[in-house]
C-alpha cells in the first residue's frame, strides 16, 4: 500500500486529506453529544406530554444529574489542579478563583475563556446550563399539533444556528461564547430526534437497513 501511495500522488494526497479532515473536525464529536444529551433529557420530557407518561419530577431530574456529573467532575478537577501545582506553579489564590469558577461551571461567566484547570470543561459548562433549561424548553411538547410543534423545534434550530456565528469565542471572543447561546440548537435537534422518536418511530419501528448505516458512516 505504501508503494503505490509513493507511486500515486493522488493516492497519496486522498489519504492525507481523508485523514487530516478527520484530526480538523473531530471536535464535531462534541456538537453530537450535545445532540445525543438533548434526545436522552427530552425522552421522559416527550413521553409525559405526548405519550402520556407519569409528569417528570423536577427534584429526582434535578438530583440525578447532579449525582451523574458532579462526583467524578470534582475528583477530576482536584488531581487537575495538583498536577498545574507541580508543572505549572501559579499562585493559590489565583488557583484557587480558577478552581472554583471551575467546579461551579462558571469558568467562562468568570474569566472570559475556558477553565484553567481542565480546558475541555468548557463543554460541561454548556451541558449544566443545558441541564437548567431543558425543563422549560420541553414544554413545547405541550404543543399538539405535530406540525407546528416541530416547525417551532425546526425555527429555533434555523435560529439559533443562525445567530450562534455572533457568539463565536475565537473569532469575536464575546462574553456568551462558550455558553448555551452558541450550541443550543444542536440541543434542540435531540429534541426533534425525541418527538418524531415518541410519536412515530417507537410505535412503528421498521427493520434497519445497512444501506442508511453507511450512508449514515460517510456522508460526513
Amino acid at each position: 500500500v505504501s508503494d503505490t501511495v509513493a507511486k500515486n500522488p493522488v493516492a497519496a494526497n486522498l489519504a492525507t486529506d481523508f485523514f487530516s479532515r478527520i484530526c480538523a473536525e473531530g471536535y464535531f464529536g462534541v456538537q453530537l453529544f450535545f445532540a445525543i444529551s438533548g434526545l436522552i433529557l427530552a425522552l421522559p420530557f416527550a413521553d409525559h406530554f405526548l405519550a402520556s407518561a407519569p409528569k417528570v419530577s423536577l427534584k429526582k431530574y434535578f438530583t440525578r444529574r447532579v449525582l451523574r456529573l458532579e462526583p467524578p467532575y470534582i475528583i477530576n478537577l482536584l488531581l487537575c489542579a495538583a498536577l498545574a501545582i507541580v508543572l505549572w506553579p501559579m499562585p493559590l489564590s489565583s488557583l484557587a478563583q480558577h478552581w472554583l469558577a471551575s467546579a461551579t461551571y462558571t469558568h467562562f461567566l468568570w474569566f472570559g475563556e475556558a477553565s484553567a484547570i481542565n480546558t475541555v470543561a468548557w463543554s460541561l459548562e454548556i451541558e449544566v446550563q443545558f441541564y437548567i433549561l431543558a425543563p422549560f424548553l420541553a414544554f413545547v411538547f405541550a404543543i399538539p399539533a405535530p406540525i407546528i410543534r416541530r416547525s417551532v423545534i425546526v425555527g429555533a434550530i434555523a435560529g439559533f444556528a443562525f445567530v450562534q456565528r455572533f457568539f463565536d469565542p475565537v473569532a469575536y471572543q464575546p462574553t456568551f461564547g462558550f455558553t448555551i447561546a452558541q450550541q443550543l440548537h444542536w440541543f434542540l435537534v435531540g429534541f426533534l430526534l425525541a418527538d418524531v422518536y415518541v410519536s412515530h418511530w417507537r410505535r412503528n419501528p421498521t427493520n434497519g437497513s445497512l444501506a442508511w448505516d453507511a450512508v449514515a458512516l460517510f456522508s460526513g
